[in-house]
C-alpha cells in the first residue's frame, strides 16, 4: 500500500518561513537590543549614587563661584601679595617730621627756601656681641663658650633736604652752602635725633651730615646767581635689630 504525505508543501513552505535569513536577523536583532537595555538598566541603577555625589559636588562648585565672583579681584593671590607689600612699604616708611620740619624753619637762614623734603628707608648691617661657640686653641677641632660678634640689620630713616638759595655772586653762593652744612652738622637739636659722626677727626662735628652734587648757577642778566644744595640726614629708629639669616 502506497502512503503519501499530502502536507509535505505546507510543512515545507512553513520550514521556509521558519529559517528565513531576513526573519533571523530581525529576531536577533531584537534580542541584542533588549540585551543592551536590560545592561544599561543595570548600569543606571548601579551609577545612581555616584550622580548623586556629583550633583552634590556641582552645587557646592556653583556656590563656591558665586561666591569668589563676588569678591571680584580681591581673590587673586598676586595682586593680595602685592597689595600686603605696598601696605607693608607704607608703614615701615610712616613716621612723623613735626619736630623736624620744625627744627628746620627755625635753623635754615631767612636768605634759603626748602624747596624738598624726603625720606628714604635704609637697612645697615652691624655686628653685635653675644655669647656663641669659638674655636679652642687648645684642644684643635674643638670649641669653648666666648664672645662672637653676629651681624644684625638696623633700620635707618635719611632724610633728604633740597635747599635753594641766591646772592649776587657765585662764590657767596657756595659759601653759603658750606655755612649750611656746617650748620646742620653742627646744630644740638638735629643731634639729638640724627645718627651721629663717627669720625673722630672731626672734633666740631657732631651729626653725619652728607652733601649730595652742587648746583651753582652763574648771574643771568640782572638776576642773581642760584645755589640748589642737597643734604641727607640719617636717622636713627627705634626698631630692634634683626639677625640676618
Amino acid at each position: 500500500m502506497l502512503e503519501l504525505n499530502l502536507f509535505y508543501e505546507q510543512q515545507q513552505i512553513q520550514r521556509d518561513k521558519d529559517l528565513d535569513p531576513v526573519r533571523l536577523t530581525i529576531v536577533g536583532g531584537s534580542l541584542l537590543i533588549l540585551a543592551i537595555g536590560l545592561w544599561a538598566g543595570m548600569i543606571y541603577v548601579k551609577m545612581a549614587p555616584l550622580r548623586a555625589e556629583l550633583a552634590d559636588a556641582r552645587t557646592k562648585l556653583e556656590a563656591a563661584e558665586k561666591l569668589y565672583k563676588g569678591l571680584g579681584e580681591i581673590y587673586k593671590l598676586d595682586q593680595i601679595k602685592d597689595q600686603c607689600s605696598a601696605l607693608k612699604n607704607r608703614m615701615d616708611n610712616r613716621a612723623l617730621f613735626s619736630t623736624q620740619l620744625d627744627v628746620f624753619r627755625d635753623l635754615i637762614p631767612t636768605n634759603c627756601q626748602l624747596t624738598a623734603f624726603t625720606t628714604t628707608r635704609n637697612l645697615k648691617t652691624i655686628n653685635i656681641e653675644k655669647e656663641g661657640n669659638v674655636p679652642d686653641p687648645a684642644n684643635e677641632g674643638k670649641s669653648k663658650k666666648g664672645k662672637i660678634q653676629v651681624p644684625h640689620q638696623v633700620p635707618v630713616l635719611e632724610l633728604g633736604l633740597k635747599i635753594t638759595t641766591s646772592a649776587d655772586t657765585k662764590l657767596e653762593v657756595s659759601q653759603i652752602g658750606d655755612n649750611l652744612k656746617k650748620l646742620l652738622q653742627t646744630a644740638p637739636r638735629i643731634h639729638e635725633w640724627a645718627v651721629p659722626d663717627t669720625d673722630d677727626s672731626k672734633s666740631n662735628t657732631w651729626n653725619k651730615v652728607t652733601e649730595g652734587p652742587r648746583i651753582n648757577q652763574d648771574p643771568i642778566g640782572k638776576e642773581k646767581a642760584v645755589g640748589i644744595f642737597d643734604f641727607r640726614i640719617p636717622i636713627a629708629l627705634k626698631d630692634e635689630p634683626r639677625q640676618v639669616q
